[in-house]
């Protein structure tokens, strides 16, 4: 996440956008790209789609209950009708969206459908959008003094 966060330090201080993250120090099962790729495409459609004239307010926060981390990636952006998730949820089973759900390629998209493979997405025209995860934790994170809880 911090290699992420690097990655768009540009935008986010170019925008005056900013990232809170609280996240527990923990090693979850998940492809290291794929995720890396999925956190990503959140944090930058969160900037992208921010309301005008308004910086990104984007929050990573996590919990971990019945060895599983609970994660969610919530913005304060345009948000999105609720349809898109519902088409989006369904394209998972290899169908195509109902013809009155409003889709979106790319990212957004992308992020949508691997969001509710794992777990959940909501959004609301003018509330921002969340997205839920439920990861298998395998383990806790060790840290030097000199290590921040980003560093994984």
């Amino acid at each position: 996440i911090a290699s992420i966060l690097q990655e768009l330090d540009g935008a986010l201080t170019e925008t005056g956008s900013e990232v809170s993250v609280r996240l527990p120090a923990v090693r979850f099962e998940a492809d290291r790209s794929q995720f890396a790729c999925l956190v990503r495409n959140i944090l930058t459609n969160a900037i992208k789609y921010r309301k005008a004239g308004e910086a990104a307010r984007i929050r990573m926060c996590g919990a971990v209950a019945d060895a599983t981390l609970r994660l969610e990636i919530a913005d304060s952006g345009v948000g999105f009708e609720e349809a898109f998730a519902a088409g989006n949820w369904h394209c998972l089973g290899g169908g195509s969206p109902p013809p009155a759900a409003p889709t979106a390629g790319g990212p957004a998209a992308a992020a949508v459908r691997v969001a509710a493979a794992r777990g959940g997405v909501a959004g609301r025209p003018g509330e921002g959008a969340a997205f839920h995860f439920a990861i298998p934790v395998v383990g806790e994170l060790s840290f030097s003094a000199n290590e921040s809880t980003l560093a994984e």
